[in-house]
């Protein structure tokens, strides 16, 4: 993630505002192509990402399924009563596409309930 989009994103959380299906337009230049990170501090996040044109293989993980090319990706975040739902990424018009597209959201953390957060992927045909 470029130092622009992380400095962006550190001073939305940091404002309360949370970034719901946001896409990337930094071109994948020695970043994973695939990948989720989550947190639970005073915020809750959750980010999973994606690079259309890298084709999947099993040494990628994130339970991806090889030999793909992902679409679109989606995070959900659940605690107490709350459940955001699945939060798609904005989906990719092409497999040659190098951008990274992200799946992002983010709540307020309820200190007194479990946090869980998960992902998944939506590939081309």
């Amino acid at each position: 993630m470029g130092n622009l989009r992380k400095a962006i994103l550190a001073g939305a959380l940091a404002c309360g505002i949370g970034a719901v299906g946001t896409v990337g337009t930094i071109a994948a230049s020695g970043a994973a192509p695939f990948g989720f990170t989550s947190n639970n501090n005073v915020q809750v996040t959750a980010d999973a990402w994606f690079t259309p044109s890298v084709k999947t293989t099993s040494s990628h993980g994130y339970d991806l399924t090889a030999g793909k090319n992902v679409q679109q990706s989606y995070v959900r975040i659940q605690e107490g009563n709350y459940d955001s739902g699945r939060v798609n990424s904005t989906a990719a018009s092409s497999k040659t596409d190098s951008n990274v597209y992200h799946a992002y959201h983010s709540k307020m953390n309820a200190p007194f309930s479990t946090a869980y957060t998960s992902y998944g992927w939506y590939y081309f045909n």
